[in-house]
């Protein structure tokens, strides 16, 4: 079994139920819907669709909703895209123009126009750019990036609403991409209209996570926790849940603020797109390691995402850099790598999974990262806010795994604590968390090395063990291997919190 987790982001490559159950089935773990595209309807259809490829193979594959969140992106373009040259001069517009019958754009291909989009259309001659006063922070040598840098420009002129540029490195130019000004924050604030729309509408879906786009600073995140908090539940009879918090870590006033930010978050994604451009691509490499390290002391799950797998979106194969970007990535001890063009709108979505999953599996099998982490000598300061006694609990369970070579570590858990605890050590040890709450099952299935499962409350603690041992049994684990287990007095209320060793 693989310890690091692939999530996958669904798009028009990936939208049909046997596509899911593949992907599924090549490893994927996490399930990304990306709010930037698609309507409610199509959405809620890809809900329903990865609920039933999860029942179906019996992944607990858990969803995390994308906010679109403030970035800036390009209107309607014509026919959806076109190519652009170096040299060519191109004119960008703020202005919102209405576009005669002939030149009328393609409707978004995974689902409805969103958001202002629908008002900004190209004209023959000049692309639009979906927020209104952009031009006012452009100035001439002022340089445009565009889809992640992959498109560059600097400005020759600015003319009212009107960006005059001169393309520096083209491509092919689409609709509804990123742009960005080289070395220049927009004020702009973390959640707009439309993502309060959104977390309205994830409040009655089966949502695990949400993820929160351009965080720049900790009460970004407590705005959304908030947000969160209030409204309608489908789920009554879950009166505690709601969906955890994944901040992304894209600008560099989050890489300043980040100490605090991890304070607040659930989990943690580094799209390493948008942080080239607010940082550079040289500095990425190096943020990316600090933010592992740091979120895995403080046992908060952590994703690697953006083109890892770029090329196979073209291709059946990946580049020797590409493979060494994922490898890399789990060496680094990341509980979670992450496609997003790549299953989404790519050529080859169940084949990038299935080549992202051989290259972590043979990166875990090698030396290089076989270095568990001496549980006695990583606890982070932040593991103390989940309590002392699980902190003890989990840091003795994992000394009595390796001292008493076990095999496994069997759990179970109310709130998911214990399995992430146990997870951040990055032993070799398997770790089977069982919890009696859907959503904290699939919540697991984002951290490093954590086969969740769900496991019904029991009366006494005889009981919880039996289910516990049943399933690790179930799981392939050899007969007369020795698995070290932790009983939550949470799941069973007539017993005490217990912790031993037992042969299977």
């Amino acid at each position: 079994m693989k310890r690091t987790k692939i999530v996958c982001t669904l798009g028009p490559a990936s939208e049909d139920p046997a596509t899911i159950e593949a992907l599924v089935k090549a490893g994927c773990n996490v399930v990304r819907l990306n709010m930037s595209h698609g309507d409610y309807d199509w959405h809620e259809c890809a809900i329903k669709n990865v609920r039933a490829a999860a029942k179906k193979t019996g992944e607990p594959v858990a969803i995390v909703l994308d906010l679109q969140g403030p970035k800036v992106r390009l209107g309607e373009v014509h026919n959806s895209q076109f190519t652009i040259h170096s040299g060519d001069r191109v004119v960008f517009t703020t202005s919102k123009v209405v576009i005669p019958r002939s030149h009328k754009a393609t409707r978004n291909p995974v689902g409805k126009s969103m958001g202002s989009f629908t008002a900004f259309r190209m004209t023959s001659s000049k692309i639009p750019i979906a927020m209104p006063n952009f031009h006012k922070y452009v100035r001439r040598g002022s340089h445009l990036l565009i889809a992640d840098g992959t498109i560059e420009c600097v400005v020759e002129r600015v003319v009212g609403h009107d960006i005059q540029t001169k393309i520096i490195l083209g491509g092919e130019l689409k609709s509804h991409k990123g742009i960005a000004i080289a070395g220049v924050s927009l004020p702009l604030p973390s959640l707009t209209a439309k993502d309060k729309r959104d977390v309205q509408w994830a409040r009655v879906q089966d949502i695990d996570f949400v993820a929160l786009s351009f965080v720049k600073r900790v009460e970004d995140v407590r705005a959304l926790r908030k947000k969160l908090s209030f409204g309608p539940r489908r789920n009554t009879k879950a009166k505690l849940w709601m969906p955890a918090i994944i901040v992304k870590i894209e600008t560099r006033e989050a890489v300043r603020n980040f100490n605090e930010i991890l304070c607040e978050a659930d989990g943690v994604m580094i799209a390493r797109g948008d942080l080239a451009l607010a940082t550079s691509p040289e500095e990425v490499p190096i943020i990316q390691k600090e933010i592992i390290e740091k979120c895995r002391q403080s046992s908060v799950p952590v994703i690697v995402a953006t083109e890892m797998l770029a090329s196979m979106e073209h291709s059946p194969r990946p580049t020797r850099a590409e493979a060494s970007d994922v490898a890399n990535a789990v060496i680094d001890h990341t509980d979670a790598v992450m496609l997003s063009g790549e299953s989404a709108t790519g050529q080859y979505p169940v084949e990038t999974v299935a080549t992202m999953a051989h290259i972590i599996k043979k990166t875990e099998q090698s030396r290089f990262d076989n270095l568990p982490i001496d549980p006695r000598l990583s606890l982070g300061d932040k593991r103390f806010s989940f309590g002392q006694g699980e902190t003890e609990i989990a840091l003795a369970a994992s000394v009595l795994a390796r001292t008493k070579g076990a095999a496994a570590i069997v759990a179970s858990s109310l709130t998911g604590h214990i399995g992430r605890l146990l997870s951040s050590y990055r032993s070799e040890i398997f770790l089977f968390i069982g919890s009696p709450i859907p959503h904290v099952v699939r919540e697991l299935n984002l951290s490093w090395g954590v086969r969740p499962f769900y496991v019904p409350k029991a009366k006494t603690m005889d009981a919880l063990l039996k289910y516990l041992l049943a399933h690790a049994r179930q799981s392939g684990l050899k007969k007369g291997s020795k698995a070290v287990f932790v009983g939550s007095k949470k799941l069973a209320p007539h017993a005490s919190d217990l912790l031993g060793t037992q042969i299977l």
